[in-house]
This record gives structure tokens, sequence and C-alpha cells, in this order.
């Protein structure tokens, strides 16, 4: 499995072209997915660790995601002509709300379809973390560490701004796609190895119960979506290998690529579509729906994401990479 260093890795396309699409179906109808909210955001830092060659570059991920992150801030702030103060306030503090979801009197700060984009800043803390872990010589010492830290800051009463509660949690997960690529860890899932861990998730992802890293929800335990997490990912990563070569894994490959633009611009369709089934169709079964609306999704907002990865966010990363060197 373990190609030329310069190959690209067909299966982590395929792998985050699934992964986008569980997330789209997540926000279409939450119920139809609840057996993969413990996987399917940790498997995109997973997938990022595994494609890791070097040490993190710290500026290189600033323009990966930072930039990318003002773009789509900027763009759906047209798209909902929405600047309030709090818009702008939400958009700094790149969080869905202040405090955990249930809260009473909740503040909502990402309002303008720009509640995905809370995964850019996330994953930007994320690598910041990794990059302190990657210089020791103590690494599962100091990612043990993560996950207590992780626990401990789930007694907080508010949600810190960029997801840094969550990003010692979710930065375990770049590592862990950076030992899975070190130990061909792919290499040792024969097809009952698979079939045994696949039990292994469902008994597991049950206990866990439903996941949404967005707001601090770590299910049951985050002692028991840790080991969830992980073996979800193996799993989905296992399965997009056999799906190279495929005409269904093309198809998932040639989403994954652009995934980065279709996870950030999706809700603005979604908003549409759905208002369009309550108006017309309001007896629609909701499973429908929400399977309907994601089909939908996907072929109207890849277009889009295909030209934005191609033509604007290259402009404004090159753009903003030449000032810098000045």
């Amino acid at each position: 499995m373990e190609k030329n260093i310069n190959t690209h890795w067909e299966f982590i396309d395929i792998t985050k072209g699934v992964s986008i699409l569980l997330v789209i179906l997540s926000h279409a109808y939450s119920p139809l997915m609840s057996w993969a909210s413990a996987f399917f955001i940790p498997v995109f830092f997973v997938t990022s660790g595994y494609c890791s060659r070097n040490r993190v570059n710290v500026k290189k991920k600033f323009l990966t995601l930072i930039i990318p992150y003002i773009v789509f801030t900027c763009i759906l702030f047209i798209i909902y002509w929405t600047f309030q103060p709090v818009n702008f306030l939400g958009a700094i503090y790149s969080r869905w709300c202040l405090y955990p979801i249930d809260s009473t009197g909740n503040v909502y700060l990402l309002r303008s379809g720009n509640g995905p984009l809370w995964f850019l800043t996330s994953m930007f803390i994320s690598f910041l973390i990794w990059s302190v872990i990657q210089r020791s010589k103590r690494q599962f010492i100091l990612l043990g560490m993560c996950l207590l830290i992780s626990y401990t800051l789930t007694f907080l009463p508010i949600l810190l701004p960029w997801s840094i509660d969550t990003a010692f949690f979710l930065a375990i997960f770049i590592a862990v796609g950076e030992k899975i690529k070190k130990f061909s860890i792919l290499d040792k899932f024969n097809v009952y190895f698979l079939l045994f861990f696949v039990c292994v998730y469902i008994i597991l992802s049950y206990i866990c119960g439903e996941v949404n890293l967005s707001v601090r929800e770590y299910g049951t335990s985050i002692f028991i979506l840790f080991p969830t997490a992980i073996i979800g990912s193996i799993l989905l990563l296992k399965i997009s290998y056999y799906l190279e070569q495929t005409i269904i894994g093309h198809i998932f490959a040639k989403i994954g690529k652009h995934s980065l633009p279709i996870f950030c611009l999706h809700i603005p369709l979604l908003d549409i579509w759905s208002s369009f089934f309550e108006s017309f169709m309001p007896n629609l079964n909701p499973m429908i729906v929400g399977i309907v609306t994601t089909i939908i999704i996907l072929i109207c907002v890849y277009p889009f994401a295909v030209f934005i990865n191609t033509y604007i966010l290259p402009t404004f990363i090159s753009v903003i990479s030449i000032s810098y060197k000045k």
C-alpha cells in the first residue's frame, strides 16, 4: 500500500469524498447519520496526518486553512447579506455558539451559513498543537496528556474560540494518521480483521451515542469516543482503498479533491432545498428529503467548489504568500 512519496493517494480523496457526503447527510437529516457521527470529522484529521511528510509548516497551514476561512466567510456574508455585529463577532470567535448546545439563553454566533467553518480554525489550532508534540521524543505521553486535557476542558461553562477546547482532542487524530502511515497499519487489515472491527465499531458507536464536535459533544464519554473514532476512520480508509480504480471510487475521489469548498459552502444550498421541500412537499418522508437534498447539494455545489479550488483560493494564497515574503 505504501506508494512512492510523490504519488497521489486516490484512496485518501475517496475517504474525503465519502466523509463530506456523510457530513452533508448529517446536516440534511441528522438521525440518518448518527451511526457515523463519531468519525466523519476526525477522519479528516487522520487523512491530514497520513498525508503529512515533514514537520508541520505553520506558515503553510495558515495559508491553506486561515486564508480559506477568511475567503469563505466573506463569500457567505455576501450570500446571506448579513453584516450585523454578531456576525463579525462570530467570524472572529469561530464557534457555532458561546455555551454548550443545550444551555439556556445560548448565544449563537455563526449565523451566516458559516457554521461549518469552525472546522478550519480548529484544524489550524490542532496542527499547532501537533507541531509542538512532533518535536518531542515522548509523543505518546504528550498525546495521552492531550486526551486528559480535552476531558478536563469539557467542564468549562463556555466553548472556547477557534475550538481550542476540542483542538487537543483532534490533534491526536493527526498523530494517528501519521502513525497509520508510518507503521503501515492499513496493510495489516485483511478481510477478517475488517469484519471484526466493523462489529467492534457498531458496539462502540452504540455505546458512544451521537457526537457533535463543533459544540464539544463527545457522546457518552470522550474515552469511548476516542477508540470509536479511530476504528471508524481506519475502516473508512481501508474500504476506500478497496474502492480505488472503481467507478464509485473515481466519483468519490473527484468529490474528495474539492471537499474543503464543498464543506464550507453547502449550508446555503441546504437552506434553499429544505425550504423548497417544506413549502411544496411538506409530507415527504424526512429521510427521503435528506437523501435527495444531499444529492442535489453535491451536484449543485461541485462546479463552484472546483472553480474556487482551482482559481479563487490559489490566487488569494499566492498573493498573501508573495506579500509575506516582501
